[in-house]
């Protein structure tokens, strides 16, 4: 028998510019909508939320809009359990410094990686494995004193007051 995977993907376009996109859960209990929010098409606000209400919403929009942030690759995990997005900076400081965020379904909670690992994220292209484990790449710094290295983390056991 062959299985099918079904991902549900909206888009709302205005003036012919791509402004938002909505993430489905597999089990379609919860969606992610990446609104972009700046007037480049870059800054973005998220925006998670069940059937009956908003369980979170982030701006990742600064005031100058050179400073904001921008959602580059969002998915949902096989599980339904984490929505995981990586972030780039607009500009100014340490644009070479990416963020994977990761929102915990069991947890309520949007977590950084930035916080579980020693070096920082300068790529913000990730894989999901499994039902719950991403892999992403970090590097030391000063940049280039060392190649960029591939980690791979089980999101179940970030914890949320201990990072």
């Amino acid at each position: 028998m062959i299985g099918w995977k079904v991902v549900v993907l909206s888009f709302t376009l205005c003036a012919g510019l791509l402004v938002s996109q909505t993430y489905t859960s597999p089990d379609r209990a919860i969606s992610a909508d990446v609104v972009i929010a700046g007037p480049t098409d870059c800054e973005s606000k998220v925006a998670i939320h069940d059937h009956q209400r908003t369980l979170l919403e982030v701006s990742y929009v600064s005031a100058d809009h050179d400073h904001g942030h921008c959602i580059e690759v969002a998915k949902w995990s096989q599980d339904s359990q984490f929505f995981v997005y990586s972030v780039e900076n607009a500009g100014g400081h340490q644009g070479w410094h990416d963020y994977i965020m990761i929102y915990s379904r069991a947890k309520g909670k949007l977590l950084s990686l930035d916080h579980y690992v020693p070096d920082p994220i300068t790529d913000i292209q990730f894989r999901l494995f499994g039902s719950h484990s991403i892999e992403f790449e970090t590097t030391s710094i000063p940049l280039g004193d060392a190649p960029p290295r591939k980690i791979r983390v089980d999101m179940t056991t970030l914890n949320v007051q201990n990072p």
